[in-house]
């Protein structure tokens, strides 16, 4: 039941027995309505402030979140992201969640970390960056005519990657990297983020769009 429920029913319990209390104890229901209004209300403000809070990172955030995923998926517009800005939109992405980490829900946070989990490399020891877990040869021939020796940092090296997919997320050579774990960590992203904002995106429908690019 929820609060304005619960209220209601308060409210049609007090018409109920207005007719046969007695003035002392309509007047205390009275003041417990008042407070309890009052309670809500400003339980509402809050949610409400709690919103538009989000609303003010989510167009950015979204943005974000769509980059890494077409850069790390090689489809859309990811020719027009560099591989050498693709660690700078991670570190963005981790920055903006953060600094507004008080108005986000665990699921939209726990979203957040597995999708970059998937996306990213990190923790590889003292003094390295993180990496791209996307197919680098392939980057490469896609980039062939702009590639610099400096984009080469930006990922793994093929035999390190194919044993890093393997010994984190059981993943083969021949599995598809996209199809088994960044399409199923995207969806729950966007279905977190949309839950966030007062969606109701669910992860077979958005699996479906996402199965159409």
């Amino acid at each position: 039941m929820t609060e304005f429920e619960r209220y209601s029913l308060i409210i049609n319990g007090v018409k109920a027995i207005s007719g046969v209390a007695t003035p002392i104890v309509i007047a205390i229901i009275g003041f417990y309505l008042d407070r309890r209004q009052k309670t809500l209300e400003a339980k509402f403000d809050g949610q409400r402030d709690i919103f538009a809070r989000r609303f003010l990172k989510y167009d950015e955030i979204s943005s974000l979140c769509n980059d890494i995923y077409c850069f790390s998926a090689l489809i859309g517009h990811y020719k027009n992201i560099s591989p050498c800005d693709i660690i700078e939109k991670k570190r963005k992405l981790e920055a903006l969640v953060f600094a507004s980490l008080p108005v986000w829900g665990d699921n939209f946070c726990t979203a957040v970390d597995e999708f970059l989990g998937v996306c990213f490399a990190t923790n590889r020891g003292p003094q390295t960056m993180a990496v791209s877990l996307s197919d680098g040869n392939r980057h490469k021939a896609e980039r062939m005519e702009i590639w610099e020796d400096k984009m080469n940092i930006v990922f793994m090296p093929e035999e390190e990657r194919n044993f890093y997919l393997k010994n984190n997320f059981g993943l083969s050579p021949t599995d598809s990297y996209r199809n088994t774990l960044l399409k199923p960590a995207y969806a729950k992203l966007l279905c977190a983020l949309s839950e966030s904002v007062g969606g109701n995106l669910t992860i077979k429908s958005t699996l479906r769009m996402i199965n159409k690019v």
